[in-house]
């Protein structure tokens, strides 16, 4: 049984005579020799020259110890208690005893010592994120201990307000540098502000929203749920009911449905007593909205120079000047977002992540249902289920729903078969080879 080491030409490979997921494994070279005797339980193909191994330890804590090897077969990692997952951007993810930190490419753990908590992307630079003893900090490449690299200026507005990130919580100035609202605020989804309409944010679970004056329009937040403004009114609940308010925060249809989302053109979806209704933002009963099928030059867009294509019933990707990284002969696929898509594998029933080559991504496990969606469905879909309308900029579901059962997929009994379904019944609808969109419940929308 053999496995992928490396792709160079080097001819050397994982094998074993032994079990193929136990091993033990070892190193092969072209000429049948064994450069690394078989000794590893757990073998991984080089990543950024790096390929982690593991030896299992019967009664031990964690039950092995892991390590690495480099290109040429040698142990450059020493097999050690506590565990490597893959190399990346030049470290690995490490654990040991409930703890987690970062080894770098020579075995050296990164600052020299453990954290509560690390996010394994730095993102927008070389800080990572750390949390010791509950307070997030930055851990800089040579492990000096920094501030939280997510604090700082997040907004700016024409008038003068500013809002900042200090320490996972956001606090508005006015154009004095006076605090605006006296405490700090929270958040759910990170956006940056346009100043443009009033802002949803939380205070100890409380919903409301920030006006473009940086005031809060309900001080201090009240509401159980909100959904972003929409033409100048917002559908919020209050004490168990929906209701629509204006942009000064005052009712302009008092809370009274069971459910309420926007829609479109100024137009609210809700459910009353069992009953469904349209109206717009007085409360008044208006007809069924009509929505244009989204155009596929503008859906099947990826971004990057990507785009899905289509053939046969079937979809791929290509570049824009048309070479094709995945051949179109998958039943659905999505757009990148943070280095991966995911294409259907019908043999192992998952969803299966590809890198920026259309390789399999290595590190990185198949999912029964793929959650991938792109930013611009993160800012245009609605925040509740009701509304049916889904604003297309992109094909991929949020949280697609059994087009037969109209249920989530992941409580479906072939979860999987559904999502697949799902995706591609949205294809087919922006390709306008299927009459009307799949259902869908749509990811929520909040403030920062």
């Amino acid at each position: 049984h053999m496995h992928v080491f490396e792709r160079s030409g080097r001819g050397l490979i994982w094998a074993t005579r032994g079990d193929p997921l136990k091993g033990p494994h070892g190193l092969l070279q072209a000429d049948g020799k064994w450069r690394l005797e078989p000794q590893f339980e757990s073998v991984q193909p080089l990543s950024e020259d790096r390929a982690v191994v593991r030896v299992p330890v019967i009664g031990a804590v964690p039950p092995f110890l892991s390590g690495a090897v480099d290109p040429e077969g040698r142990i450059v990692i020493p097999l050690e208690r506590r565990g490597l997952v893959y190399f990346k951007d030049g470290v690995s993810l490490s654990g040991l005893d409930g703890k987690q930190g970062f080894i770098d490419k020579s075995g050296n753990l990164i600052g020299g010592r453990w954290f509560d908590r690390v996010d394994t992307a730095a993102k927008g630079g070389p800080v990572r994120k750390v949390t010791i003893d509950g307070v997030i900090r930055g851990l800089a490449p040579d492990g000096t201990i920094v501030e939280n690299p997510d604090n700082g200026e997040i907004a700016r507005c024409a008038n003068g307000v500013v809002v900042s990130k200090i320490n996972e919580r956001f606090e508005v100035r006015d154009a004095l540098g006076t605090l605006t609202v006296p405490y700090p605020l929270e958040r759910q989804f990170l956006h940056r502000w346009d100043c443009k309409q009033p802002l949803a944010v939380t205070k100890d679970t409380n919903w409301g929203f920030l006006g473009t004056d940086g005031r809060l329009l309900i001080d201090p937040p009240r509401f159980d749920d909100v959904h972003e403004f929409s033409d100048g009114h917002a559908a919020v609940k209050d004490n168990g009911k929906f209701g629509i308010i204006n942009l000064a925060g005052r009712y302009t249809v008092e809370p009274q449905f069971d459910a309420l989302a926007p829609t479109v053109r100024g137009l609210f979806r809700g459910k009353q007593n069992g009953v469904e209704r349209i109206i717009d933002a007085h409360g008044a009963d208006r007809p069924e909205p009509k929505q244009a099928r989204p155009d596929p030059a503008v859906a099947f867009q990826c971004g990057g120079g990507l785009r899905i294509i289509h053939a046969n019933g079937s979809s791929g990707l290509s570049f824009d000047d048309g070479r094709v990284l995945v051949p179109p002969v998958h039943r659905a696929v999505t757009c990148f977002r943070e280095g991966i898509a995911w294409l259907p594998d019908e043999a192992e029933r998952r969803w299966c992540p590809i890198g920026t080559d259309g390789q399999r991504k290595l590190g990185k496990a198949c999912e029964i249902v793929a959650l991938q969606f792109q930013e611009t469905a993160r800012k245009t879909l609605p925040a509740h289920g009701e509304s049916p309308q889904l604003h297309i900029e992109v094909i991929v579901p949020i949280i697609p729903l059994d087009i037969g059962t109209n249920t989530p997929v992941t409580q479906s009994h072939d979860p999987f078969g559904s999502s697949v379904n799902w995706t591609r019944a949205q294809i087919d609808y922006v390709l306008g080879t299927r009459q009307e969109p799949p259902p869908n419940r749509s990811a929520r929308i909040r403030g920062f």
